[in-house]
């Protein structure tokens, strides 16, 4: 993983005084504001964005506008709200055309759709979050709402293991609510993005993490 500041790499831990601050642990790279924002991204596919409360209803972006109504998340740059999940998303590319052309998403008929989303290895996987893996958390986390997400993922992925998104997210929110569960990546054969990195050419930049 390569970690940029203005355009230049930086080893990590890195830190602008009364800025900004850049961390990493085994799961995650966290930025960190004088300002109050925190982002966190797990190298791979999961981010998450933390701001304070004095910015309810400020906001807009891929994140929503945080106005506590989520009818109206999906409003693009110029102010029009769509239901297309990827136009909403193409609407607030930031790169040139040469580093980010839009991407086009093949339209599936609807047999070939429900071959591909009623798979029963979809549904064996993604029942692990309703396993003694995560139970420890079911009390405070209600795993239906990540189950029926990890469905979806593995409707549209090619690779089988998109299911560690959805079991990514489920173990932070537990984490978020004080439950640990130190085991779930290795019964579940999700790697974190320095495992990837170990058994490839590149080398990890964050120093202390193995």
């Amino acid at each position: 993983m390569r970690v940029k500041v203005n355009g230049k790499r930086v080893d990590l831990p890195y830190r602008i005084d009364n800025r900004l601050s850049i961390n990493c642990t085994v799961d995650n790279v966290i930025v960190s504001t004088n300002i109050g924002i925190k982002v966190l991204w797990d190298g791979i596919s999961f981010l998450e964005v933390s701001v304070p409360s004095s910015y309810r209803g400020r906001l807009c972006g891929l994140c929503g506008n945080f106005n506590s109504q989520t009818k109206d998340d999906f409003t693009t740059r110029h102010g029009r709200l769509l239901q297309d999940v990827q136009k909403f998303g193409q609407s607030w590319a930031v790169a040139t055309k040469k580093t980010c052309e839009n991407v086009r998403f093949p339209k599936l008929g609807n047999v070939d759709k429900e071959r591909r989303c009623r798979g029963r290895k979809d549904h064996r996987l993604c029942n692990r979050l309703r396993s003694q893996i995560f139970d420890p958390c079911h009390k405070k986390v209600n795993p239906m709402m990540y189950y029926k997400a990890c469905l979806q993922d593995m409707c549209e992925c090619p690779t089988e293991h998109c299911y560690c998104q959805s079991f990514m997210a489920y173990a932070h929110e537990c984490k978020r609510l004080g439950t640990q569960l130190p085991h779930w990546r290795k019964a579940t054969r999700c790697r974190t993005v320095w495992d990837q990195l170990a058994n490839s050419a590149n080398t990890s930049t964050c120093r202390g993490v193995n």
